[in-house]
């Protein structure tokens, strides 16, 4: 759609349409942002529906197209690939995040509407019409009321907001010292969710993926067509695994750490571990909920970890290994369904150092309750600050803790912290 409909004196709808030159100096706009720019794919992404929507604005774009025009996937298949749904998604996010900041004065904006892959165009911010002579003073008066009550209910919930802030950094001053430090770089920070799914797949399938096979579209469909004859069959399995599913734990983890709100201003995204690039974990702050079976992206970083999660497909069993035990001290720390299990908590520097991410890994989905809490808890981010020999006037190093956890109807009841180190 290229035109914006405005109303005309008769109340009749007039359109205008939005000329060629002024799309594309919108488009440029948003290339050239800071919102996009450590995001290569989606401008790629963004360059091409642009371009198809100037000479072609009202075709429809086939996914599969763009699956092997942007993305160089030669065998790209939308009913068991969802990297151009999941990539779209992310821009529409980027969009919406661009005209509310650096384009909120722009003349004419954009959007992606949803199930289709074509620009909308439209302007924005027109000047209002000039009020009338016989307007009269009344109208004025009430303009003017409106203004002054709207003004006090902002700064009403502007007081509300900061009373909020300020009792948090009273009763939980460690915990806003902590996370302070962790957003506050600037960066945008992403809440990583595990693929629940994965697991369910893997364990049906007896074969735990690694990173590598995980971030190719089509391993899982190679995997499947060579393991299996029935074509019925074939298709099931496919199916399943391409859905997309959240623990509870890991939604309400994330929700905790986002809610905190210790840095106004600080962008936070929610992305899928199928669909999350490395691009990003070079770039930005991430967490990465979930231990390497459910969210592949943390075995970037196991190099950097003491505790090491491991899992048998034949027994299926999961546990954590102790890389640097001493004499004497557990090497294995399995995990006992609905009984016990345990969850590893690490603040390490992205790959390029440019920014911070937090793994929070359980042996079992239940776990990762206990890692958010851990680091949402005046009294256990007290705790790791004095095992950590960090001073109120001292920023906390990179870090890496290991707590047990105690099980009760698939929830972490209680945890404690068995081991606690700096990393350097």
């Amino acid at each position: 759609m290229l035109f914006d409909a405005r109303q005309t004196r008769s109340g009749a709808p007039a359109v205008r349409e939005v000329p060629l030159e002024a799309r594309r100096e919108a488009v440029s706009k948003v290339l050239s942002s800071a919102v996009l720019e450590k995001c290569s794919r989606l401008r790629e992404l963004l360059s091409y529906v642009a371009e198809h929507s100037y000479s072609q604005p009202d075709v429809q774009i086939p996914e599969q197209q763009i699956g092997i025009d942007v993305f160089g996937r030669k065998d790209y298949d939308a009913s068991e690939d969802n990297l151009v749904r999941v990539q779209a998604t992310h821009l529409r996010k980027k969009l919406e995040q661009y005209f509310s900041t650096e384009g909120i004065d722009d003349a004419v904006a954009f959007e992606i509407p949803r199930g289709n892959y074509a620009l909308r165009f439209r302007f924005q911010n027109a000047r209002p019409c000039t009020p009338v002579a016989t307007a009269g003073v009344r109208r004025r008066r009430y303009l003017i009321a409106s203004a002054i009550l709207a003004g006090l209910a902002l700064a009403a919930a502007g007081w509300f907001a900061r009373g909020l802030a300020l009792e948090a950094q009273v009763t939980q001053p460690t915990v806003r010292k902590l996370w302070t430090q962790f957003f506050a770089n600037g960066r945008e920070t992403h809440m990583v969710l595990a693929d629940a799914n994965l697991t369910g797949v893997q364990d049906f399938l007896k074969q735990s993926l690694v990173l590598r096979q995980y971030n190719r579209a089509s391993f899982m469909r190679d995997l499947v067509n060579g393991r299996f004859q029935d074509p019925e069959f074939r298709k099931l399995t496919l199916r399943l695994a391409g859905k997309h599913w959240v623990s509870f734990a890991d939604a309400t983890a994330a929700r905790e750490i986002e809610a905190l709100g210790f840095v106004p201003g600080s962008r936070t995204q929610y992305d899928f571990a199928r669909g999350f690039s490395v691009e990003d974990l070079m770039e930005d702050n991430a967490v990465l909920l979930g231990n390497k079976r459910a969210n592949p992206w943390v075995e970037l970083f196991d190099p950097q970890l003491r505790f090491r999660y491991v899992f048998d497909d034949e027994k299926t069993e999961s546990r954590f290994e102790d890389t640097q035990a001493g004499p004497g001290a557990p090497r294995l720390y399995p995990t006992n369904w609905d009984q016990n299990s345990h969850c590893q908590v690490a603040m390490l520097p992205n790959l390029r150092r440019t920014g911070s991410v937090l793994i929070i890994a359980g042996g079992d989905q239940s776990a990762a309750g206990a890692g958010s809490e851990f680091l949402t808890s005046e009294r256990w981010v007290l705790e790791l600050a004095r095992r950590l020999g960090v001073s109120p006037d001292q920023p906390f190093p990179h870090f890496e803790a290991f707590l047990k956890t105690e099980t009760m109807s698939n929830t972490a009841s209680s945890f404690r912290l068995i081991s606690c180190r700096a990393i350097k």
